[in-house]
């Protein structure tokens, strides 16, 4: 191929992905969604493992690397979704995302009062919804929740099915996470059963849940899909501060509290094989 000089011109063709969109669940050309939005600090290369390799190899150091050259995200939207929760919700969640990181670093990372948040809290609550979507497999959410793509796909829609909730904390520490649904048991006391799924990015880290909240602490913001698309609200809202250094979803224990339980695990070891 020329490009009228004479010099000779190698286009390259992008690689097209199609399959079956996540949030309307046509098949259709994906586009890449980033996971958060790209301007909400998401917009450079970073290093990701993922859990089942990491069960596997049985440590973070011998699972398998993926760099993600764009930020953190996938092929899973159509570009028609991906174009129109974009304009719809896109630039109100990163001005949430702005002023959180705003607030931990003022507090130095340890803030403890309430602060308020002048925010579109529908437009809000239906990004995060929306990133859940993109996070977890082609038709998981829609076929166990198909109320949740109608929520996101009409953006006058108010209100969350009655059995979802929509957790949030600040995230502290190195670890990013992004998990699908996922089980956790505890069955000291009585019995709790937490199926979840969560996106923690900093300065936020979010959970969307069906059952028990993962830990008591997280902060439910459900009640953001309770405003109408166009109200701003000054919202006085106290979030937790959670340590996410693991690659564990639900895991918010600190480095100290893990290598302590490493430990732990490691002598109730030895003493069963001096028994045995």
């Amino acid at each position: 191929m020329s490009d009228g000089t004479g010099v000779g011109v190698l286009r390259m063709a992008r690689k097209q992905f199609w399959g079956n969109c996540h949030l309307c669940g046509e098949y259709k050309k994906l586009s890449f969604e980033h996971v958060p939005p790209h301007a909400a600090f998401n917009n450079r290369p970073l290093v990701a493992r993922a859990i089942d390799e990491v069960l596997e190899k049985g440590s973070v150091d011998n699972a398998k690397r993926q760099v993600f050259q764009r930020g953190a995200g996938a092929h899973t939207l159509c570009e028609k979704c991906n174009n129109d929760t974009g304009r719809w919700y896109g630039r109100d969640f990163v001005e949430w995302t702005y002023k959180g990181l705003q607030i931990l670093t003022l507090a130095d990372g340890t803030p403890s009062l309430h602060y308020t948040f002048h925010i579109l809290p529908l437009r809000v609550i239906k990004q995060i919804v929306c990133m859940f979507f993109s996070v977890n497999s082609s038709g998981v959410l829609r076929n166990t929740k198909p109320e949740l793509a109608k929520f996101v796909l009409d953006k006058q829609r108010k209100y969350l099915p009655d059995d979802v909730r929509i957790y949030a904390f600040y995230a502290v520490g190195s670890a990013m996470r992004q998990s699908p649904l996922w089980g956790k048991f505890k069955t000291s006391g009585t019995f709790r059963k937490s199926l979840f799924s969560e996106i923690t990015f900093i300065p936020f880290g979010y959970v969307l849940g069906f059952d028990d909240p993962p830990d008591s602490a997280l902060l439910d913001i459900s009640f953001f899909a309770r405003y109408r698309y166009d109200d701003y609200e000054p919202l006085h809202l106290r979030l937790p501060v959670l340590p996410v250094v693991s690659y564990f979803p639900g895991d918010y224990r600190t480095q100290k509290q893990i290598d302590k339980a490493v430990e732990e695990n490691a002598q109730h070891a030895r003493n069963r094989r001096s028994r045995s």
